[in-house]
């Protein structure tokens, strides 16, 4: 009763004030326990509103990268998806719950990590998604990934030192070869790497993986900055030497999705 209340209030207001419509109904999802309930393609989701850059992240899953959903819709039942850099798990979950994707989401920045794991708990997804709090690359160590800020669902981490990171996390990266060899991961038939510059070891690390037959596409986000070019290059080169061709770009605000199919 006080939900549908709350709804109804919501509505008026957002007709009436709509500049302030978000932070109102982020704090309405505050009163009501941290959760929130969206539908999404006729399906049920269940959000952990843990901050309100979370709750902007969940309102803007279909359109913030759309061409990402229409990426992430061509995924098979039962197929298989990586989720390299998954933060909070939105595009974990709109694969796993609308697609029935079986889901390996890596996120190695802890407070990100948590708000995943509730997401997967409050969806009961934990036989569809399996989560991996570490990073991938090309070589089996630990690294410092330094921050602004690492609140859940916070972005734009480095591996290198500056002025403006005044804060890190101490993550273990492995290599995804040695998790495949050792039967921890399944080959993917989807890969999505959104992880701020470690794009390119972490291809380095996926030799393997291009190599595979099974691996039918794979989403890369590269960001504007200083080195964009440089690493879009090697990008392209290196899908290029594996058979993948470039078919799609997704401008975003800080940088753009490429769409490679074999």
């Amino acid at each position: 009763m006080i939900n549908n209340i709350l709804s109804f209030l919501f509505f008026i207001i957002k007709k009436l004030f709509p500049e302030k419509s978000i932070k109102l109904s982020f704090r309405i999802n505050k009163l009501l326990d941290n959760v929130m309930v969206k539908i999404i393609n006729n399906k049920k989701f269940v959000f952990y509103v843990k901050n309100f850059h979370c709750y902007k992240r969940y309102n803007s899953i279909l359109y913030k990268e759309p061409l990402t959903i229409k990426w992430l819709n061509k995924i098979k039942s039962n197929q298989v998806l990586w989720d390299i850099g998954a933060n909070i798990g939105i595009y974990s979950l709109y694969a796993a719950i609308i697609k029935k994707a079986n889901v390996f989401a890596f996120e190695p920045i802890s407070n990100s990590s948590n708000v995943l794991l509730k997401n997967i708990e409050l969806n009961c997804l934990q036989d569809k998604i399996k989560i991996f709090n570490f990073g991938l690359g090309n070589k089996n160590n630990s690294s410092k990934l330094f921050y602004v800020s690492n609140h859940a669902g916070s972005a734009r981490h480095s591996y290198k030192k500056s002025k403006k990171f005044k804060y890190f996390e101490n993550i273990l990266i492995l290599n995804p070869e040695f998790l495949i060899n050792n039967k921890l991961l399944k080959m993917p038939n989807y890969v999505k790497i959104d992880t701020d510059g470690g794009e390119i070891e972490i291809l380095k690390g996926l030799k393997k993986v291009l190599k595979s037959s099974k691996l039918k596409s794979i989403c890369i986000e590269n960001e504007y900055g200083r080195y964009e070019k440089q690493k879009k290059n090697k990008i392209l080169n290196i899908m290029k030497q594996n058979r993948f061709k470039l078919k799609k770009i997704d401008n975003l605000n800080a940088g753009y999705n490429m769409f490679f199919y074999r």
